[in-house]
């Protein structure tokens, strides 16, 4: 940490694990607009609740330190960027597809949504193909 760092107490965000991570990522796809509800926190526990990576995990905890993370990092793109590397290969094409699901959820896509999709593509190593149909079928899926 450097001189002004110090002195003005900037902080980098500190994710210590691959469920951190994970969780990291959607809350900062929800956070994107500037703000995150209670009902998107809700939803949020409750869709990283059905996955194997969080049973036996206290989530309302997991989410206490993400959102003090996300606080710290003043950014989804820095959130993003500090959480792809700890996402395992097993794990990238699952969170990608949530990701986008989060995003097509209210059928509009923000240009912030669309630089947070194209980021985790690319950081995530996501194949064109697989991005091409997550998006069709999500489309679909989200269609009302």
């Amino acid at each position: 940490m450097g001189f002004f760092d110090n002195i003005l107490k900037v902080t980098k965000p500190e994710i210590k694990s691959e469920k951190e991570a994970y969780a990291a990522i959607i809350y900062a796809t929800m956070a994107i607009d500037g703000e995150i509800s209670e009902e998107e926190v809700h939803d949020l526990i409750e869709m990283v609740s059905h996955n194997k990576m969080f049973k036996g995990t206290n989530i309302n905890e997991v989410f206490k330190t993400i959102a003090a993370n996300y606080k710290a990092a003043g950014s989804f793109e820095k959130m993003v960027e500090v959480a792809i590397p700890l996402i395992s290969e097993k794990n990238k094409d699952k969170l990608f597809v949530t990701v986008v699901d989060v995003v097509l959820s209210d059928g509009v896509i923000a240009q912030k949504e669309k630089e947070l999709i194209e980021k985790l593509k690319i950081g995530l190593g996501i194949p064109d193909a697989l991005a091409k149909s997550a998006v069709e079928v999500l489309i679909i899926k989200n269609k009302e």
